[in-house]
């Protein structure tokens, strides 16, 4: 019993010294003195700040906000192929998706060795908590 008190109560202080969530700016005030860029996705730069804003879709239910194909490629490469940089050679891409996770936006590698697209929901739910995605960045 003296335990579980003093689990509460550390647990308690934990929440206490959490920061209040971000304040949510207005777009107009956050890309205020930004050039905009058209592309895939709306691009907005600000040279003064060293700063690049990308726009993307309102997130869904599950968080997901945009998913693409990634390929990485080399233009011209230094002619060695025992360290791979050779030119027009590619990771083979993968599949990346960016994701609201509170008030955070991260980028996602999905992992497509193991899936269960024709499975029923159950198996398919269970594959995707067995094999996750890797976070890159945020």
């Amino acid at each position: 019993m003296r335990t579980r008190g003093i689990l509460l109560a550390a647990a308690s202080l934990c929440l206490a010294s959490l920061p209040a969530a971000a304040e949510v700016k207005p777009a107009a005030e956050v890309l205020a003195g930004t050039e905009a860029a058209s592309g895939l996705l709306p691009v907005h730069v600000d040279a003064d700040a060293g700063r690049i804003l990308l726009e993307l879709p309102a997130p869904g239910e599950d968080g997901l906000m945009a998913r693409f194909i990634h390929i990485a490629s080399v233009e011209t490469g230094v002619g060695s192929a025992p360290i791979g940089i050779d030119r027009a050679r590619n990771n083979g891409g993968r599949i990346v998706a960016f994701r609201r996770i509170g008030p955070k936006v991260v980028l996602e590698v999905e992992n497509t060795r193991f899936r269960a697209s024709a499975a029923p929901g159950a198996e398919q739910l269970a594959v995707s908590r067995s094999f996750a995605p890797s976070t890159v960045w945020t």
